[in-house]
């Protein structure tokens, strides 16, 4: 059985899209391994809304931690924090202003 925070302690930035320790992971292949703000903002939310707010605090300080290596990119390697994707990508900025309502 895999413990919920244990995909946390498998790469530095949160949320990863697939578990690093899967073989078919791959930390800059769509949907196989990267961060992906607007994801990590709907489970940072909802998890906010569960009363889990120390988990929620945690993704949220791993996104922005990613904004201020990386900046708006459009999804992030969980890894060691490369910018992936498209550069500049608005839905990105808009996450941060949301998580910021968040926190």
């Amino acid at each position: 059985m895999v413990r919920r925070n244990d995909i946390s302690k498998r790469s530095k930035y949160q949320v990863p899209s697939h578990d690093p320790a899967d073989p078919k992971f791959d930390s800059k292949r769509y949907w196989r391994g990267p961060v992906w703000l607007i994801v990590n903002y709907m489970i940072a939310d909802g998890l906010a809304r569960a009363g889990e707010k120390e988990t929620a605090d945690k993704i949220i300080s791993s996104s922005i931690d990613l904004i201020k290596v990386s900046g708006f990119a459009e999804y992030y390697d969980p890894i060691n924090g490369d910018p992936c994707g498209g550069g500049r990508f608005t839905w990105t900025a808009a996450m941060v202003l949301e998580f910021l309502l968040l926190d």
